[in-house]
């Protein structure tokens, strides 16, 4: 994706400058026809990645006038790294107890573990526990969901009955 690049200088007393710009230190091939402009400002459509090279002068004489100092400028890339796509373990034992359920499991070592939607702490080796207390009585449902950074993720669902409160 290209983004306007825009180049800006100060002028001492308004008057025509020419602009070059080119990928080559020695301005052997230029980007874009010699620029004659009134202002001091001028503006690229976009580039690809590479470093360019940029430098003016006031029109008139060539002998009498010089082109300013040569500036350099990169253009970078971002790369995006790919997303790896995996198939992450959960395993999750769960206790009823009369108003909740202790869970306890295990998923891969680095991955985040969420039990309805809150994380919950993780230990190195990938190992987990919570108690989950419910807050009504009748059907409850828990969610476990492990997920790491690359969007993957293995979700494990489950119903309870809750009998006292």
């Amino acid at each position: 994706m290209h983004y306007p690049i825009s180049f800006e200088w100060k002028t001492p007393k308004p008057g025509s400058v020419i602009f070059q710009l080119s990928a080559k230190p020695l301005f052997s091939s230029l980007l874009a026809p010699e620029q004659t402009l009134g202002t001091g400002k001028f503006t690229v459509d976009g580039l690809p990645a590479g470093t360019y090279y940029w430098r003016l002068r006031s029109q008139g004489d060539p002998d009498k006038a010089y082109w300013s100092p040569i500036y350099r400028f990169r253009v970078m890339q971002v790369f995006q790294r790919p997303k790896i796509k995996r198939e992450l373990k959960l395993e999750v034992d769960a206790t009823p107890i009369g108003d909740g359920v202790i869970l306890q499991g295990k998923a891969d070592p680095g991955i985040a573990v969420s039990v309805n939607d809150l994380e919950i702490p993780v230990n190195a080796d990938g190992s987990f526990s919570k108690i989950v207390i419910f807050s009504d009585v009748g059907t409850q449902s828990v969610q476990v969901r492990a997920f790491d950074d690359e969007g993957n993720e293995k979700i494990w669902r489950k119903t309870f009955q809750s009998t006292s409160y």
